[in-house]
């Protein structure tokens, strides 16, 4: 078998410690390993798709989330599959991982190696957002859309936040824009035509689990059931949505008055306010805007 290792920059340079202990645990364990590095957005796509194309079996990320979606969608072209359910495996490189947490990726360097050495490979689904104007992106974990995303926005440009502490960019994200954020008239499009219409703060499209680092929204969600979870905020002051995000993530979730859950193969999310903007995020990174369909597929990657 073929592995690429695709590592990026915010976490490891190839000139770095910590990427020579990756590079030399994965090719202790394994052979015909090539090596790359991410280095500015949309970089990990490339790389992906082009190895694929040069016959590559499995792509390891030594990454986070952000470059896990820009792997898978390198899996595709132009909505076609590059090549018949390729092996993903990920690399722990003590980031605030979601994806990791739904996968059971070991904490380890080692460990993760070995899972990826004498794990059989289990198939997963992939998330599918479809934009109003044919734009299609693919997720590995969680989308967003409301206030979620914004805090995901805002995140993002908290460079020099991050660089302090990238815990306490989050929750300053996370207090910003739940202050500031307004609800916004939500409509969901069900498969046959039924709907449901709400004032939402945020709805997340679950693949996985968890989200925002560690905020675990859909506890039943299940990276390979052939289903989205579709977790609706809705009706919340702005304090209300602070403390309900902060018992979720303290892991004291109950069952919230105003939070309702739908599991589908897909469905439709749109605003019915056409002079707001809603964004849209997936596993971190901006995914156009409402309205868009979000749909399963399924078995789609092999991850160790």
């Amino acid at each position: 078998m073929k592995h690429h290792l695709i590592m990026s920059s915010v976490f490891c340079n190839k000139e770095d410690v910590h990427a020579r202990q990756v590079i030399q645990a994965v090719n202790q364990r394994l052979s015909n390993v090539t090596v790359s590095e991410s280095e500015k957005p949309g970089h990990a796509e490339q790389l992906s798709r082009e190895a694929l194309r040069n016959g590559v079996d499995s792509i390891l990320v030594a990454a986070g989330d952000a470059t896990i979606h820009e792997v898978v969608n390198g899996f595709f072209d132009n909505d076609i599959p590059v090549a018949n359910r390729p092996h993903l495996g990920i690399i722990p490189t003590g980031d605030r991982s979601d994806f990791k947490r739904t996968a059971g990726t070991p904490g380890r360097l080692t460990d993760a190696v070995e899972r990826i050495c004498s794990n059989e490979p289990k198939a997963i689904d992939l998330g599918r957002i479809t934009a109003a104007d044919g734009k299609i992106r693919y997720f590995a974990n969680v989308a967003s859309t409301g206030v979620s995303a914004a805090i995901g926005k805002s995140n993002r440009r908290a460079k020099w936040l991050r660089q302090i502490d990238g815990d306490w960019a989050f929750n300053w994200s996370v207090v910003k824009n739940s202050l500031l954020h307004k609800r916004f008239p939500l409509r969901i499009t069900m498969p046959g035509g039924s709907q449901f219409q709400w004032d939402a703060n945020c709805v997340a499209i679950c693949n996985g689990q968890s989200f925002g680092g560690g905020i675990k929204v859909a506890r039943d969600a299940d990276l390979s059931d052939g289903f989205l979870d579709i977790i609706v905020v809705h009706d919340f002051t702005k304090t209300e949505f602070l403390k309900g995000v902060n018992q979720i993530r303290e892991d004291e979730f109950a069952e919230f008055e105003g939070i309702s859950t739908i599991r589908t193969r897909s469905v439709e999310i749109a605003c019915d306010d056409p002079k707001r903007k809603i964004l849209v995020d997936a596993d971190n990174c901006y995914s156009g805007m409402l309205p868009a369909k979000f749909d399963v597929v399924p078995g789609a990657v092999n991850l160790f």
